[in-house]
């Protein structure tokens, strides 16, 4: 795909409105890259995560960045570039922040289902400058519990007078009843995505998001962190280079040479390899990459102490056990100095409660008992009641949870030096406080 490069300008709200002239944009594929000129503002923004940056630009129009960071900077014919990254953007509208994102309507695009929905759409009539189409007779439309979602074709016309290609796409949209943050919408979309993936047995492969904006118009939201086919890279805590106080080089060896988190990380990173990762997977692979951890990240302490506590109460159930009891007791209770699930999830409470307790709300044990209801009913259904768990979105948003958790724990687990190690708390608070909030 050929690049699109725009020129203008960049306003940083964060930083009393700075505006930065003589800036390019750039758009390959999915990538987005910003470059502009030296400037004094950026050398306080080396190590620091910008939430939103606005631009304007030539043949493009207003543009919202957000969760932008800079990069290297590099040499050109007119002196010193830097470049701005960013995880996504809106056209068309300037927006202070993510959580103003919000729309009745949405819309997506589905190659899988494309091919699927019948070809019965004709042209009606071409000439030299009008193409026209029968209707559509095979819309499908139905009811949902907080709106609708309605699949059609549309037609794309490509070329010239001379020599014109017709195509067409499936389009998917959802209509609600109030307005929705986009990142809310992701369970439905993700149950919609297996309804296509059981009818065709092929990745339904979305492509494309699109935001109802005024007057019946969409606005794309593009970029390569846009995750259409993972609800998962919702609120990531990401490392830069300029995040690290020591010298990366020991961070990466530190990594390397760890074999014991492997086979966690395997657990806490799947969702980054594997887009057709489900939901209920993803919150059982959260909890079990919690469990492993624990043995890393607690080695003593809680443990010895369960052991010792374990240990007397058999003592005395024993000595008050008649003698053909006791064998049948013992192995009955050999687990009872080993540290339960919930045993675990208290090494954590701490944390969690630091950047959770838009979710724990006060409630600590009825937190730790839904992580644990849920759990066991994923691995064993007919052994737990589903309606005591968290619902579909719950599952998300305490999986995120438990995902900073682990992130977080890990760091402090491989000594890694991180600038201001606060920030990741910080961060994943605001994250979690916003996605609990979208609903």
């Amino acid at each position: 795909m050929r690049t699109q490069r725009y020129f203008g300008k960049l306003t940083f709200p964060s930083s009393e409105n700075t505006v930065i002239e003589n800036v390019w944009l750039s758009f390959e594929n999915d990538t987005l890259l910003i470059e502009l000129p030296f400037h004094n503002l950026l050398n306080d923004q080396d190590d620091k995560r910008i939430n939103v940056v606005w631009g304007e630009f030539k043949g493009l129009g207003k543009i919202s960045l957000f969760n932008c960071y800079m990069d290297d900077g590099q040499s050109s014919v007119g002196g010193i570039l830097r470049k701005l990254k960013c995880h996504y953007s809106v056209n068309g509208e300037f927006f202070a922040n993510s959580s103003e994102l919000k729309s009745k309507r949405f819309r997506f695009y589905s190659d899988t289902l494309n091919e699927w929905l019948p070809r019965g759409i004709g042209i009606q009539q071409i000439n030299d400058a009008t193409i026209t189409f029968d209707d559509i007779d095979n819309k499908i439309h139905f009811k949902i519990k907080e709106g609708t979602i309605s699949i059609s074709r549309k037609h794309i016309v490509t070329g010239s007078n001379f020599h014109r290609e017709i195509d067409n796409q499936a389009v998917i949209d959802f209509e609600f009843q109030s307005d929705k943050c986009y990142i809310s919408i992701w369970p439905l979309l993700f149950r919609f995505k297996k309804l296509i993936l059981f009818l065709t047995d092929k990745n339904p492969h979305f492509q494309k998001l699109y935001i109802g904006a005024s007057n019946e118009m969409y606005r794309e939201i593009s970029g390569p962190n846009i995750p259409l086919n993972s609800p998962f890279e919702l609120g990531n805590l990401s490392l830069i280079y300029f995040d690290f106080e020591m010298d990366p080089s020991i961070a990466f060896e530190s990594w390397m040479k760890n074999d014991s988190i492997e086979p966690i990380t395997d657990f806490l990173l799947e969702k980054s390899f594997n887009f057709n990762q489900t939901i209920h997977s993803y919150f059982f692979s959260m909890c079990a990459a919690l469990e492993g951890f624990h043995g890393l990240f607690f080695k003593s302490g809680t443990k010895k102490e369960k052991e010792k506590i374990g240990r007397k109460e058999r003592e005395i159930f024993l000595n008050h056990l008649p003698e053909e009891l006791k064998s049948e007791f013992k192995e009955k209770t050999k687990d009872w100095t080993k540290l339960s699930l919930r045993d675990k999830i208290n090494d954590y409470k701490e944390l969690f409660e630091e950047i959770s307790s838009s979710l724990i709300k006060n409630d600590w044990d009825t937190f730790a008992t839904k992580i644990i209801t849920s759990r066991n009913y994923i691995a064993h259904q007919a052994d737990a009641n589903s309606s005591k768990g968290f619902k579909e979105n719950e599952l998300i948003e305490t999986g995120k949870a438990i995902e900073f958790v682990l992130r977080i724990k890990l760091i402090e687990y491989l000594k890694w030096d991180i600038k201001n190690p606060e920030r990741f708390i910080e961060q994943a608070k605001n994250d979690i406080d916003y996605m609990s909030s979208r609903n």
